[in-house]
């Protein structure tokens, strides 16, 4: 187990799209708007201090995500947390499954 305090999860929806994908339209006064091709991810966030420490905050993320089926996309870890991209219908299973797997911080 990790020695990580966990101070709570968030999750925010993006839209994204890789510039080979992505067909940029012009509307009205030339603004530009991005085509239908465009996937919607999640971006949930593990908060929590230390995250970058020995501790095995990482390994334990990747026993998780195998655990549970969760395939992250974009990872990124900081000493103040984890963040990673889903797809966004996988928002709740996700982070019902984070609730019961990674102990709070009280």
């Amino acid at each position: 187990m990790y020695l990580t305090d966990i101070r709570g999860f968030t999750a925010e929806d993006y839209f994204i799209c890789s510039i080979n994908e992505c067909d940029f339209l012009l509307c009205d006064g030339g603004v530009p708007m991005i085509s239908a091709k465009a996937k919607r991810l999640c971006k949930i966030t593990i908060h929590g201090m230390g995250v970058r420490g020995d501790k095995g905050f990482s390994v334990y993320f990747a026993r998780f995500c195998v655990k549970r089926g969760i395939e992250p996309r974009f990872i990124s870890l900081s000493d103040m947390g984890l963040a990673f991209f889903i797809d966004a219908g996988e928002k709740e299973r996700v982070l019902d499954a984070l609730c019961e797997d990674f102990p709070m911080w009280e």
